[in-house]
């Protein structure tokens, strides 16, 4: 049989356990939990410059991203390690790759337009049908926050950073005479970084 003073600690463990339980359950009843449906994003340019062409661009972007942006699919940086024996080390940090949005489309094709004016700032095709590179690669990337929002509207604490995102591609576009279905129009970006940034 047990002596009374070790019965005596474990009940005030359990007691003190069932506490914290009845604690955390009331904490998560009364929690506002993140909902992916809440998140605004704006597009800034890659490299400043004070024109009117940049500060159109900037508007143009801010207005498709506003208005279309259904769903954002992000990777984001990692770190890669190496085992020697019993014991990890830190080998390398893993950028990601793309990044992939989806868009809804409108009847004016805004966000096919839209789309092909990044594909341009990139390269455009002749009148032979060649791709001519443009010069400044650097005027066709973008960078990008992603605001997750509160239930209230206000911005969350955890923001997601893009870095370079760059026109890559636009994925298989259907029609079709028997679905009355909205477009959706996938777009993926080659991008130089993507993390999770804290803005206050």
């Amino acid at each position: 049989m047990l002596p009374d003073s070790v019965i005596k600690t474990t009940k005030k463990v359990v007691d003190v356990t069932a506490i914290l339980t009845k604690g955390t359950a009331e904490l998560l009843s009364n929690m506002e939990l993140q909902h992916k449906n809440q998140f605004e994003i704006l597009f800034t340019p890659f490299a400043w410059s004070l024109n009117a062409t940049v500060a159109f661009q900037v508007i143009k972007d801010n207005a498709i991203a506003k208005l279309y942006v259904q769903t954002v699919e992000a990777t984001f940086l990692s770190i890669a390690y190496e085992r020697a024996d019993n014991k990890q080390y830190v080998k390398d940090v893993e950028y990601p790759e793309s990044i992939r949005m989806t868009f809804i489309e409108d009847e004016f094709g805004s966000v096919r337009r839209w789309a092909n004016s990044l594909m341009e700032s990139v390269a455009i095709v002749d009148d032979n049908g060649m791709f001519i590179f443009q010069d400044n690669q650097n005027d066709s990337k973008r960078n990008a926050i992603l605001i997750p929002l509160m239930k209230s509207g206000l911005p969350s604490g955890a923001w997601v950073q893009f870095k370079g995102l760059k026109y890559m591609s636009m994925e298989t576009v259907s029609f079709d005479q028997a679905s009355p279905e909205n477009m959706l129009i996938d777009i993926t970006f080659a991008c130089d970084n993507c993390w999770w940034k804290t803005p206050f």
